[in-house]
């Protein structure tokens, strides 16, 4: 045994188990703060898939987040008053 106390045979088990997996790339860069209307808006950033899922594999991650973010607004832009 090595001195990671693994079976050498356990570690290859586990390592054709990684080449099933789906592997994707990291995280890209967030994308500008976005919104229809109002000073809420979202925000994107996404990640490629390299290897798709394989019979006998881990199933692809995730490939798109997305959270809220504030934009460039004032109160009032959110306010408006009809007086008629």
């Amino acid at each position: 045994m090595r001195a990671d106390n693994t079976d050498p045979a356990e570690r290859r088990k586990r390592k054709r188990a990684r080449l099933l997996d789906c592997r994707v790339s990291d995280w890209g860069e967030w994308s500008p703060c976005r919104s229809d209307a109002g000073c809420v808006g979202s925000a994107l950033r996404t990640r490629r898939i390299i290897r798709r899922q394989r019979p006998g594999g881990n199933p692809c991650p995730p490939t798109v987040q997305s959270r809220w973010c504030a934009t460039n607004c004032t109160a009032h832009q959110d306010w408006r008053i009809n007086l008629t």
